[in-house]
């Protein structure tokens, strides 16, 4: 059977939980690593397709067993989803050189950061890796109004709008998008 596992580093959250559920009903397997486990044990409820691999310190041994439990209970990733905020904290305690290690063949990641953030996207920076080939940002806007100043969306609307750009970055139909930047205004 081909799960095609995906990590979400970082995805107990709004935004994790929208991708693991779209990714989820494209047939991959999200895997949300995080150490927020009440958030992640609800994304798990409400669709079993998605699972959660806990963090309970925040060290390069926790991230590493959590991923290699993961890969030796399912698959290498097919993909891997730096989630804002807790993700980058995640991927810069692990390393691309380390993560490369838990990951398939041509392997993509997409890195997600709201705009204005403190940590910017620096895809030069990424040192080669020999399976994770694919990586992508997506940076996004979470204040701007479509019409007026009184109109915004929701964060699960925002959401929703993000998640299906960071599922098609990792889909087969991508695989000649690379080192790229998506900026998006929500």
């Amino acid at each position: 059977m081909d799960c095609r596992p995906v990590a979400l580093l970082g995805g107990a959250s709004t935004l994790g939980a929208t991708i693991a559920y779209q990714l989820a009903a494209q047939g991959y397997t999200p895997i949300i690593i995080d150490h927020n486990q009440a958030s992640a044990l609800d994304i798990v409820a409400h669709e079993p397709r998605v699972r959660f691999k806990s963090v309970p310190a925040l060290t390069v041994d926790a991230l590493t067993a959590a991923l290699s439990q993961s890969v030796s209970q399912l698959a290498p990733l097919t993909g891997v989803v730096q989630v804002a905020k807790d993700g980058e904290r995640y991927m810069r305690l692990l390393g691309y050189p380390v993560l490369d290690q838990f990951c398939q063949a041509d392997a993509a990641c997409v890195m997600i950061y709201p705009h204005g953030g403190l940590i910017k996207p620096r895809l030069d920076d990424i040192p080669d890796t020999n399976f994770l080939q694919r990586i992508n940002s997506v940076t996004f806007w979470l204040d701007h109004n479509f019409n007026s100043g009184d109109e915004t969306l929701s964060v699960r609307e925002k959401c929703e709008v993000l998640s299906p750009l960071v599922c098609f970055l990792l889909g087969e139909e991508s695989k000649r998008i690379n080192n790229q930047v998506f900026s998006v205004k929500l």
